[in-house]
């Protein structure tokens, strides 16, 4: 993660946010509280932690309106857009449920995971 990879897993945390926030959009920060991005939660997966980005940002109709122009413009504006809406041909990682609060969650192994409802 602190190396640019989208995906944090459950092995490399201290502890994991409660079963509640999963599907939440929540930060990730280092130990020093350094923002390293925003992402969806899963408890559920090996896979805790998926980033949409390495700013603070809220999933929402504006957020997936550009992140789908942007994947777009990635490929070379190839066909509609229509065609393009799956969560494998987009910027963002899908999910099946998400949370229009925020919550802050941090740390891998090097640090500690933290939720605070904001």
């Amino acid at each position: 993660m602190l190396d640019g990879h989208p995906w944090v897993f459950a092995n490399e945390v201290e502890a994991l946010l409660p079963a509640e926030h999963d599907g939440e959009v929540v930060e990730c920060r280092d130990r020093a509280g350094r923002l390293l991005g925003t992402g969806l939660y899963n408890s559920k997966s090996q896979i805790v932690w998926r980033r949409l980005s390495r700013e603070r940002v809220a999933l929402d109709e504006a957020y997936l309106r550009a992140a789908l122009a942007a994947a777009i413009a990635r490929r070379g504006g190839m066909g509609d857009s229509s065609a393009w809406s799956g969560p494998s041909r987009t910027a963002c990682p899908g999910s099946s449920r998400t949370s229009s609060a925020t919550r802050s969650c941090c740390r891998s192994r090097r640090s500690r995971w933290t939720s605070a409802r904001r």
